[in-house]
């Protein structure tokens, strides 16, 4: 299996294309970053199932430009939470390449529930209602991540496939979602509460 678009022999080839013409900084970083993060066939993940590791991984390879103690500076700080505009819409013209529009939905469901996740770490100054609505909207993401893996994998007779799949192309579903990872990721991140328990690193 070979990448789309290969992150280090195609980042000129795909900068040709218009609607990656664009000014944003350390462009050849951010498209490399999309293409280990992202890309159907890329090796992250295999090596890291984990959706937030993963993007952590994939920021490291794509060669960003780092601060004097070597940690991420905050415009790479912008681009793996997602508050980059520019590159969130070119990130939405990438992964429209693969011509799978339940692929494009699926990683967009995905930043929505780490943002949701994230959300749940720190319950204690919410209300009652903000609780009920983040417990919702957790439900109905994974309700709806589920639906594209569905499509994306065949449908939900061809389990066998599916699980061969996942070890080779998605294996980022949501393996901490499940019950007995919760608790144990619940118990450990009590202690950090405030920090982002997925980039600890970031104030």
């Amino acid at each position: 299996m070979s990448y789309l678009y290969d992150p280090i022999e195609d980042i000129e080839k795909l900068k040709e294309l218009p609607q990656f013409n664009v000014g944003l900084n350390e462009l050849d970083a951010v498209l490399k970053y999309f293409i280990f993060t992202y890309d159907i066939n890329t090796e992250l993940k295999r090596t890291h199932a984990d959706f937030a590791k993963r993007k952590k991984e994939a920021i490291r390879l794509s060669g960003f430009k780092t601060t004097r103690s070597g940690g991420m500076t905050e415009y790479t700080q912008e681009i793996l939470l997602g508050k980059n505009k520019i590159a969130n819409k070119l990130l939405m013209d990438y992964l429209k390449l693969f011509g799978n529009p339940w692929l494009l939905k699926y990683y967009s469901l995905w930043n929505l529930m780490e943002a949701e996740l994230l959300e749940s770490q720190d319950l204690s100054g919410k209300n009652p209602k903000e609780r009920e609505t983040i417990r919702k909207n957790i439900k109905d993401l994974t309700d709806e991540i589920s639906e594209c893996e569905s499509h994306i994998f065949g449908g939900k007779d061809t389990e066998a496939l599916r699980n061969e799949l996942f070890s080779t192309m998605e294996a980022d579903k949501a393996i901490r979602l499940r019950p007995e990872y919760m608790a144990v990721d619940l118990e450990e991140k009590k202690a950090n509460i405030g920090k982002n328990p997925f980039y600890p690193e970031i104030e």
